[in-house]
């Protein structure tokens, strides 16, 4: 009986340390995974995948308090060599990823409440960590673009819509880490961000990085406007492109198309309202952008000024006249000044002729004489002697 119990006990503790070794087997190091980023929030959902030989695909977490947690503990195998391995985490998370390898992410066409906006953004992060280094910190980049259009409304109705025409989708390797435009275009309705003090609305719309024209439509209750830039902009991954001047509405020019160029900038969680007001009067010789001006008591208003990128613009010279021409054909506008004698050197007095289709509140087709009051870096200000118009042309 003595010689019994002894055996007993050994079984015992031969069956324990088997039990041990199972559990070494299937469990090494625990994993946890961070970020420092400020655009999540807590409760956002976000996939991660690892490569070989952990082999785990889109699994879902929950962020936090700077962390990301699994719904089940994640470990490194067993006897792990320390050899890096390469972690992948994006955002908004979709369970239909759970294959891996290509997937297709779509910014939302109806941006307009706060939650499709948010879920036009791809957030994604990619890192590397070992078995050295169980805690795998992740840092999280935009890989849409953005477009933030700055508007006030002086047109006496309610702004009820913003919408543009673009790509909203592209193809997205979760092994690779590459993307690329796809689909078709379509409507996107941007989302009302932010409204200053001042009383300029701020609209962003999220699309697929891509180049392209761009036209936005502008609904009020009783009209509708459009804003456009007509030479082709490549907006860049994790980019944003906002309006370089301030349009307004006016109620009296609801079918004339507002022109406007874009500025780049990284990607802003909130508008930085970084624009510049409409010119607005002034002595012909301050302002600096080519164009056609209207001159009321001294004072120059812009009436029409060239747009970088989107206009066209040529010296017009030969053996009778030289002169300037300026035009959109997009925009069905076209301006055209010749005279038969030099006009750069500042201090002439000529002849013009006049010719011009497209402008509003601009006269067409007239002769009269102008005067060169300025050269300077290539361009002459030029005040018409007999008409309330001034211009600032190339001469080289």
């Amino acid at each position: 009986m003595k010689n019994i119990i002894p055996f007993i006990a050994l079984a015992l503790l031969v069956l324990s340390c088997k039990h041990e070794t199972e559990i070494k087997v299937k469990h090494g190091e625990l994993l946890s995974f961070t970020t420092e980023s400020s655009i999540l929030r807590d409760g956002d959902l976000v996939g991660v995948s690892m490569d070989s030989p952990l082999s785990y695909i889109n699994v879902k977490m929950t962020y936090g308090g700077g962390n990301l947690t699994p719904a089940n503990k994640l470990y490194w195998p067993v006897d792990m060599p320390d050899s890096a391995v390469t972690f992948l985490a994006y955002h908004p998370y979709s369970a239909s990823y759970n294959e891996g390898g290509v997937v297709v992410f779509s910014a939302e066409p109806d941006q307009r409440s706060d939650e499709a906006f948010r879920a036009s953004r791809l957030l994604v992060a990619q890192t590397k960590a070992s078995v050295n280094e169980p805690s795998v910190k992740f840092d999280f980049e935009h890989k849409m673009a953005k477009i933030v259009f700055y508007v006030r409304n002086d047109s006496g109705s309610k702004l009820e819509d913003v919408y543009l025409t673009a790509y909203p989708s592209m193809q997205f390797n979760m092994d690779k880490v590459d993307f690329r435009v796809c689909g078709e275009k379509v409507d996107i309705h941007a989302h009302n961000t932010a409204t200053s003090s001042e009383g300029v609305d701020a609209y962003e719309a999220i699309i697929a990085p891509q180049k392209t024209a761009l036209t936005l439509t502008l609904k009020t209750t009783s009209a509708e406007y459009t804003a456009l830039v007509e030479a082709k902009t490549e907006f860049k991954s994790g980019k944003q492109y906002s309006n370089y001047r301030l349009a307004t509405l006016d109620p009296n020019k609801a079918n004339r198309p507002i022109s406007f160029t874009l500025v780049e900038a990284d990607w802003k969680e909130l508008p930085d309202y970084a624009y510049q007001e409409p010119i607005s009067g002034g002595a012909l010789e301050d302002f600096t952008e080519l164009g056609v001006y209207r001159m009321q008591n001294g004072s120059a208003v812009p009436i029409r000024t060239y747009t970088a990128g989107s206009d066209q613009y040529s010296l017009v010279s030969g053996t009778t006249a030289a002169g300037w021409r300026l035009m959109n054909p997009a925009l069905g506008e076209m301006f055209e000044l010749t005279t038969p004698m030099v006009y750069s050197q500042e201090g002439n007095t000529y002849d013009i002729n006049i010719r011009s289709f497209g402008l509003t509140d601009f006269e067409a087709d007239y002769s009269s004489k102008a005067s060169t009051v300025k050269t300077e870096n290539g361009m002459a200000w030029v005040v018409d002697e007999n008409k309330d118009y001034g211009y600032i042309i190339a001469t080289e």
